[in-house]
């Protein structure tokens, strides 16, 4: 009886249980070395800490909303009453010599005016009763002074709503800038007091979010219908100044102890 058995420790068949003459033993590939993996980087310890800083500044501008709505049994009656008055109100603002006086439309809608009917079996229907249309204007003003003037001009002319005014500084750059370095500097403020707290050093800036926020105008809070407002001789408005933020988030690294300096 032949007996085979292949020996893949050293590579080498033998046949009969006995090697071939000359047959070399092939070693064993070594088994890899078995690699140790890196502890894991700890983060450095930071703080991150928010600053704000606001101030306001002196309003130089006004934009006042007015509008003109009109109502009649057809579109077209609606459409035509309401550019009538509109013409109307427009002409009187721009002869009257307002200084920095600058208008544009913004908003125009026709729309069909609904009521109620009764029906016989005690339902109701929406049915159109007329149509109304409103176009609405917004007047820029420098000289905030005339303001009461400009109402009144406008309302006399037909304009029949104000729907607000909104005061705002034309050039706050300056102003966002320094609050902009304010809200910086309270947030380095408190990162200081937290590591002097936990005595220690504090460490570089690491990131920097945020910045000066948008300024919006502050809105005064005139909406009223002309028609049934009882106005004086001009109707009186106070300007109101504006607000400028700045608001950012920093994050520092925490340095060592201040013992060890």
């Amino acid at each position: 009886m032949r007996l085979t058995q292949v020996l893949p420790a050293f590579g080498v068949l033998l046949i009969g249980g006995c090697a071939p003459a000359g047959a070399q033993r092939v070693p064993r590939p070594a088994a890899p070395e078995a690699i140790t993996p890196a502890p894991p980087t700890e983060s450095p310890p930071t703080i991150q800490v928010t600053g704000s800083a606001s101030m306001t500044v002196p309003a130089d501008r006004a934009r006042i909303t007015l509008a003109v709505e009109s109502r009649e049994k057809s579109a077209q009656g609606a459409s035509q009453a309401n550019a009538s008055v509109m013409s109307a109100v427009l002409a009187a603002l721009r002869s009257a010599g307002f200084q920095g006086l600058d208008i544009d439309t913004y908003g125009y809608d026709l729309s069909p005016v609904y009521t109620s009917v009764a029906q016989p079996d005690g339902s109701r229907v929406q049915r159109i009763d007329g149509y109304r249309a409103v176009n609405n204007v917004r007047a820029t003003l420098t000289d905030l002074s005339a303001l009461g003037k400009l109402i009144d001009t406008a309302t006399g002319a037909g304009a029949n709503r104000v729907a607000g005014i909104s005061f705002e500084a034309s050039h706050p750059e300056e102003a966002q800038q320094k609050v902009l370095a304010e809200a910086v500097r309270s947030a380095r403020t408190q990162a200081q007091t937290i590591a002097a707290a936990l005595d220690r050093q504090l460490g570089p800036p690491i990131e920097v979010t945020g910045g000066v926020l948008n300024p919006t105008p502050r809105p005064d809070l005139v909406r009223f219908r002309a028609a049934a407002m009882a106005a004086p001789p001009e109707t009186p408005i106070e300007a109101a100044d504006q607000t400028v933020s700045a608001t950012v988030s920093i994050t520092f690294a925490l340095g060592p102890e201040r013992s060890s300096r």
